[in-house]
């Protein structure tokens, strides 16, 4: 058995989740299952988007450009999640979003 250490940075981001391009573009991901599954969530495909809609993903930032697993979301979805990585500072590694409109993070 291996392991390595990573990053993670957990963002709290009910206004992606209530963003209906960002709503459409996790349903058709995560309703793919098996292998063509785009998309690591918990959230059910064509449910409200919830607590517990959480998604992962990795992200590779650069000073003028990124990539990530989940690079083909709606460009100003993908757009907002760079800006923040970039704003505190976090270059790669896993991103957890949240959706915690009654519990945030601070």
């Amino acid at each position: 058995m291996t392991s390595e250490r990573g990053h993670l940075l957990k963002i709290n981001c009910p206004e992606l989740f209530a963003d209906p391009e960002f709503a459409a573009w996790l349903n058709a991901g995560s309703a793919t299952g098996g292998a063509d599954n785009r998309v690591a969530t918990w959230h059910v495909p064509d449910e409200p988007m919830g607590g517990y809609s959480d998604l992962f993903g990795t992200i590779y930032v650069t000073d003028d450009g990124s990539e990530g697993s989940d690079d083909d979301m709606p460009e100003p979805c993908w757009d907002a999640i760079v800006s923040h990585c970039r704003a505190v500072g976090f270059r790669h590694g896993v991103v957890w979003l949240t959706n915690l409109q009654d519990y945030p993070l601070d």
